[in-house]
């Protein structure tokens, strides 16, 4: 046992980052914000550098971390708690815990190349391998990133909103393998956690694959119940959810699940409850909420008094979030909102939550972050509960709707869409982004979650707040399409194939490696549009960027003079989808002559719909194979130049009668097409016309519906002026009754059919507090008002009372002092409208003073008679006219 914990050796992770401009930033809060606990690392920095200046990295980054920085060496192995940079004109590899430099192969690309670190380190432990991405321009780094993953390396990039130049982080996270995207100073506490808890990802791999198609049978059921596609969700996310289910039926396996679901299709209802858990709270992440107040009141300075105000919040869950924002909306409004044109959408899949979100009535738990001030003026209290008022109620229209599926709102001044899109794919994410573009109005703002970002679409919206994430749409051209009705992918439910590692490479694969790596010719890829997907090389030669708005069309960015032996090519290899070769075209550019060859060809295994095609521009140098004879025979030489001119001339104006015939024939069959079109155009423009009439139509009712709502809309106006009239009089006569009831010396109770104190006056606080020494209070008991020896004689005369029967009595008490008192009291019923006795009233008045004097009276008089009869003399008494009143014996 104590040799095996002795020989027991932690694990040695390298930490391999790519970085290029902006780079020194972002290392230096990368290294000042280490934990101390991180340790049994080496750090590998290959950030981009000047191959004629010395580096000053060393240096710089010394003074922010412990560990100790130095320049690589050739053939040094790697060293625990260490920091190495690349030095300048050298390319760096790593091969089993060895370094390896040496002077990079060609004058292209930068200097060092991430890519080939990481490839590196990909053939070598890359599970021990953590790969980071931080601030550059280009691409660096992003196929180096797919092979660390592939090989089951941990991915980190630095998110593009903390980063001065995006373009590296952005490639990155568009190849879909980063685990993390985060802030430099926040990626140590990321890999600490990570080396604490190692994620085996071959083993996740097999059993995704293991519970994948399982998994797509449910989330199709799924589908087909509730209406929502959650194929394009984060798998992590659904599939926590569904464990959490399964763990709760204490089910142990998905495939277990399936059957269960397929006997019991309810439970696919209960699946979509668990699934929709949100997280939500009034004012969530206050300072981002404070930055939100600012927007709000641009956007209110912009407005006049007759325009709208329209905020989409989609995934308003139960509401929270979008009643924070109209709390905002009504306290920086004058008149608090009552008279602006505010239209807040708050949506979400979830009919459960948006029940409890139309209500607007909330426990006061939820109110624990809420500002006294605010929970005063804009809530009312509900027992233990407080409801919005009105006024905020009123801005808010709480409707279901799926962003995934349904269009979306139009003209919006703000989307507050927060702690949603961390749920969704990255195709999703793709997709929906430019959507919210596409909704807001010039300037509008979009509001996102602490965790989310615009990604890739800077160029569709600049940052306003970027620690908030407040961004202000853009304008923009049709870069980026929107899809409107569905983003399901044709092949949803089909598994996506990833290539995995093989350990060795095959030949192929090799021969495919080098070819695609060592490619000399630049090309692009295109779509069956012409628009541009992805380039590569230099193709400064033979594209340029058009004047105007940003177009991405191949035929609008390519040379003039080789546009009709470009759309030639391309058309023919789009129509025909098949291999086509050019002929060697001669192009000038800045007084130089260049010889290009153009080949177009589909790209394979692309789909229908959606095929791309790759466009080649081979640069040829020819000039000697054109050349006649040398300097001592000058007149061959020119005779030689001119015949190769007449020929290049006879071949281009062959190929340009080529080209004139093929435009021809498509002339003519668009011809064709544009007749039959003609025709079909002609019928829709009858149908249009007829339409048009019903529209027309349609159009006189809805005006006079309109009329019809107005009127009642008016009605029901004067009818709500009528009632809070009708509300404070009652609320005023109220007032005065009550006056007048604490202004009596009788005590007043209402007792309901329960025996329960409905009301009171104040008189009557004083005799319970007399009789009992306690405090007053609805509800409580009428029993416990009377002494027990009373008790079954005030319980009989109640019931006697709730019959029809009025009584009146005395009654003698003792009080809390042990003075004995004595009341008058009457019960009374009272009567609805249908006779029935549902109160009484109980009214009491203290007559311990008329009673005691009463009884003293009697004794006096008893005492006084009994002396008259005991006297010795006769005594007589008479009236005024002598008649005798009494006599003694």
């Amino acid at each position: 046992m104590g040799n095996s914990k002795r020989n027991k050796q932690p694990v040695h992770y390298v930490i391999a980052i790519g970085a290029s401009a902006g780079g020194l930033e972002a290392l230096q809060d990368f290294l000042a914000n280490l934990p101390e606990e991180l340790d049994n690392v080496s750090i590998i920095i290959a950030q981009h550098l000047s191959p004629t200046h010395k580096s000053m990295l060393v240096q710089l980054l010394s003074r922010k971390t412990r560990f100790k920085v130095a320049e690589a060496s050739d053939g040094h192995k790697l060293e625990l708690n260490r920091v190495y940079i690349t030095p300048p004109d050298k390319s760096i590899t790593v091969h089993e815990g060895v370094m390896s430099l040496r002077k990079p192969g060609t004058n292209a690309g930068p200097k060092p190349s991430v890519d080939e670190l990481f490839r590196s380190l990909a053939d070598h432990s890359a599970r021990h391998v953590i790969g980071i991405i931080l601030s550059g321009t280009g691409s660096d780094g992003a196929a180096g990133v797919r092979h660390l993953k592939d090989a089951g390396a941990y991915i980190i990039v630095q998110e593009p909103d903390t980063s001065r130049f995006n373009g590296m982080p952005i490639a990155a996270i568009q190849t879909e393998t980063p685990d993390a995207v985060l802030p430099p100073d926040k990626m140590g506490i990321e890999i600490l956690e990570y080396i604490r808890n190692p994620i085996d990802i071959r083993v996740q791999r097999e059993m995704q694959e293991e519970e994948g198609n399982t998994q797509d049978k449910i989330f199709g059921l799924l589908s087909r119940r509730t209406g929502t596609d959650f194929s394009n969700y984060k798998g992590a996310t659904i599939g926590r959810r569904l464990q959490k289910r399964l763990s709760t039926l204490k089910i142990e396996s998905i495939q277990a699940y399936l059957e269960y679901v397929e006997n019991k299709p309810d439970e696919l209802d209960e699946m979509f409850q668990t699934i929709l858990i949100g997280v939500t709270q009034f004012f969530r992440d206050k300072e981002a909420f404070e930055a939100l107040q600012e927007s709000l009141k641009q956007i209110l300075q912009s407005k006049t008094g007759t325009d709208p105000i329209r905020i989409w919040i989609p995934g308003c869950s139960t509401g929270e979030e979008a009643y924070s924002i109209a709390i905002l909306l009504y306290r920086l409004l004058p008149d608090k909102g009552r008279h602006a044109n505010i239209q807040i959408f708050a949506t979400d899949i979830d009919n459960q939550a948006l029940q409890v979100a139309r209500k607007g009535i909330y426990p006061s738990e939820s109110l624990t972050d809420v500002s006294p001030e605010i929970v005063k003026t804009c809530f009312e209290r509900k027992r233990e509960s407080y409801e919005l008022i009105k006024d905020i109620r009123s801005m808010i229209l709480f409707s279901r709707h799926d962003l995934t599926n349904n269009p979306p709102f139009l003209k919006l001044d703000l989307i507050s869409c927060r702690n949603l899109l961390i749920y969704f794919g990255a195709k999703l994410q793709k997709q929906i982004i430019p959507l919210f573009h596409y909704s807001l109005d010039q300037g509008g703002i979009l509001f996102l979650g602490k965790s989310e970002t615009v990604g890739q679409y800077g160029d569709l919206f600049t940052t306003v707040d970027g620690k908030n994430k407040l961004f202000k749409r853009k304008p923009a051209g049709n870069i980026h399409p929107v899809k409107f009705s569905s983003f399901r992918e044709k092949t949803q439910h089909q598994k996506e194939v990833r290539a995995e590692k093989k350990q060795p490479w095959t030949i192929p694969e090799r021969i495919k490696e080098t070819l695609y790596n060592t490619y000399e010719h630049p090309y692009v890829i295109i779509d069956s549009d012409h628009s541009v997907r992805q380039t590569s090389g230099d193709i400064r030669l033979f594209m340029t960027l058009p004047s105007g708005a940003l177009n991405a069309n191949l035929l609008k960015m390519v040379n003039s003079e080789l546009q009709v032996e470009v759309r030639t090519v391309v058309m023919r290899a789009i129509r025909e989808r098949m291999v086509v070769t050019g002929a060697i075209k001669r192009f000038e550019l800045y007084e130089n002559q260049y010889f290009v060859r153009v080949i177009a060809k589909p790209l394979i295994f692309t789909e229908q719909g959606d095929e791309l095609f790759i466009v080649i521009f081979e640069n040829l140098d020819i000039e000697p194979f054109l050349r006649r004879g040398g300097k001592s025979d000058q007149t061959t030489a020119e005779t030689g130049a001119g015949s190769a001119r007449v020929e290049e001339l006879e071949h281009e104006l062959a190929t340009t009668k080529e080209h004139l015939q093929t435009y021809i024939e498509e002339i003519e069959t668009s011809n064709e097409e544009l007749q039959s079109l003609n025709e079909e155009l002609q019928s829709t423009n009858e149908e249009l016309q007829s339409s048009n009439e019903e529209l027309e139509t349609t159009n006189e009712e809805l005006q006079s519906a309109n009329e019809e709502v107005r009127v009642a809309y008016s009605e029901l106006k004067t009818v709500n002026a009528a009632l809070e009239e009708k509300e404070l009089e009652i609320l005023h006569q109220s007032r005065n009754q009550q006056a007048l009831l604490n202004n009596t010396l009788q005590a007043f109770f209402l007792i309901d059919s329960s025996y329960q104190v409905e009301a009171f006056n104040k008189v009557a606080e004083d005799v319970v507090y007399k009789l009992s020494g306690k405090q007053l209070s609805k509800g409580v008991s009428a029993i416990e008002l009377t002494l027990t020896k009373n008790l079954e004689v005030f319980v009989e005369e109640l019931r006697r009372v709730f019959k029809g029967e009025e009584v009146v009595g005395e009654r003698k008490e003792t009080d809390a002092k042990g003075n004995a008192v004595w009341y008058s009291y009457n019960l009374t019923p009272v009567k609805d409208v249908n006779g029935k006795v549902n109160v009484v009233s109980l009214g009491l008045i203290d007559i311990t003073e008329a009673k005691t004097f009463s009884l003293k009276l009697n004794s006096t008089e008893r005492l006084l008679h009994s002396v008259f009869d005991a006297s010795s003399n006769g005594i007589c008494i008479t009236d005024e006219k002598g008649i005798f009143v009494d006599v003694n014996q």
